[in-house]
């Protein structure tokens, strides 16, 4: 069952911006339409000191036992309302994975402004760390996994995202410098 939480019945919902720590915070704890009830603490972070990378964090719980599957993915199918014939807002140049480190590069159809965006998963629970399936599709890098949890175990999930622009850098650099926020990041 997809966990939604327009179909579940919320039994606690909770958010908060830490402003010292830039760290936005939301808990909630849900009770899915087979019964099972999901405890999720998801944070988002922007850094000030590299304005290029944020980071996700998503803790998972259930109360009971469970087979989880996440895919960690960017998306860059975006439509606009006013295009014509359904167009997509971006062109896709470039995408692949580099050192389990997923990226898509794109530009906008009519001012060639690029874009790239890379973003490397990492999915542990107390017992081990899983290696996800990583794929690319046109604007589209996926990181999968699939696993058993046990009751009121954690699954915990840190998402590292980096984009980067030729307004700021050389479009040829763009891939590589995205690739390094990441790996810098990540310690790779």
């Amino acid at each position: 069952e997809l966990l939604d939480l327009n179909t579940c019945e919320i039994l606690l919902f909770n958010r908060e911006l830490n402003m010292k720590t830039g760290i936005l915070k939301r808990t909630f704890k849900a009770k899915m339409t087979n019964g099972i009830s999901i405890d999720v603490v998801a944070e988002r972070f922007c850094s000030l000191k590299n304005k290029n990378l944020g980071l996700l964090r998503y803790q998972i719980k259930a109360d009971q036992n469970v087979q989880i599957k996440v895919d960690s993915y960017l998306d860059g199918k975006v439509h606009n309302q006013d295009a014509n014939y359904d167009e997509y807002f971006w062109e896709d140049l470039n995408s692949g994975i580099e050192n389990e480190v997923n990226f898509i590069h794109q530009k906008t159809r009519k001012t060639n402004f690029e874009v790239v965006a890379a973003t490397k998963s990492i999915f542990t629970t107390s017992e081990q760390t899983i290696v996800p399936i990583l794929s690319n599709d046109i604007g589209e890098a996926h990181s999968e996994i699939i696993v058993e949890l046990t009751a009121n175990a954690a699954l915990e999930i840190t998402k590292y995202v980096a984009i980067t622009t030729d307004l700021y850098f050389d479009a040829l650099q763009l891939v590589p410098t995205v690739l390094g926020i990441v790996n810098k990041e990540c310690n790779i």
